[in-house]
């Protein structure tokens, strides 16, 4: 199995970047003096006693099916694959699980957004309104807060605050090149207020960082993730009574309903 001449074809740099680091940390031991991967047995042991999540696991074998030349070969690296797939689902059913227990309710989530706006904490209100009425991803919070649309300094996700609305738009998140732009209308005064208030103080945007992920646990309750705050919405859900909000929140966070509840039903 030759890794080199299979890498020298791939175009895409993040792909790239990603499956020579999955090579030199995992299977660059098993080059012979060719340069060549081989050793199945070994390379399957080594697999399976490696202390990774089975997602890791699944992404050295999708690498070995596409190195592979031999459809016998690629037959055999799926096969393992396949139990690295079942191996997943029983972690996510376990993680799920202990997720399930810790995580607050909805309810605590809004008494915590509230709070936010009683002491005139701008940021953090928005953060949390955003999150929990919107079902953004980290990606989708950082935006530019202008009053009219000619402001944006460029393309991306913004907030447009007009005189009793605020306009938000996301063309930067995750699945845009699936669902592209998403457009709201957010008729909330305290909302409005909020980013009005963030724009007097001479605001423009809710973050200047590079870590997103980190600092939007500064704002939320508790110190969740936007990934948990899905999950309580997700979850606090009656899918007999509640079919038409799931489809809301599949909407505006850009995800599948079926990865919803697979991924981020946890009650």
């Amino acid at each position: 199995m030759d890794f080199y001449a299979y890498i020298s074809g791939v175009e895409n740099p993040k792909t790239k970047k990603t499956y020579n680091s999955i090579y030199n940390k995992h299977l660059k031991n098993f080059e012979d003096k060719k340069k060549k991967v081989s050793g199945i047995a070994s390379i399957i042991n080594y697999v399976n006693k490696l202390d990774k999540s089975a997602s890791t696991k699944k992404a050295i074998y999708s690498l070995l099916i596409n190195i592979s030349k031999d459809n016998s070969m690629k037959h055999m690296w799926r096969e393992e694959q396949e139990k690295m797939n079942k191996a997943k689902l029983k972690e996510q059913v376990v993680r799920m699980a202990k997720k399930a227990e810790v995580l607050p309710d909805k309810e605590k989530l809004i008494e915590h957004m509230k709070n936010q706006f009683k002491v005139e904490n701008w940021a953090g209100f928005v953060i949390n309104f955003l999150l929990i009425n919107y079902n953004v991803r980290n990606q989708d919070l950082e935006l530019q807060l202008v009053f009219k649309k000619g402001d944006v300094k460029k393309g991306g996700n913004y907030l447009v605050v007009r005189k009793n609305d605020v306009v938000y738009v996301r063309g930067d998140y995750k699945t845009h090149s699936k669902y592209g732009d998403k457009t709201f209308l957010i008729r909330s005064k305290l909302f409005h207020h909020a980013c009005s208030s963030l724009m007097g103080l001479g605001k423009d945007t809710l973050f200047h960082t590079q870590n997103i992920a980190q600092e939007i646990t500064k704002y939320t309750y508790d110190g969740l993730s936007e990934s948990d705050y899905n999950k309580v919405m997700v979850s606090s859900l009656d899918l007999n009574k509640n079919k038409e909000k799931l489809l809301e929140i599949s909407k505006r966070r850009g995800t599948s309903v079926e990865l919803l509840l697979s991924t981020y039903k946890v009650r």
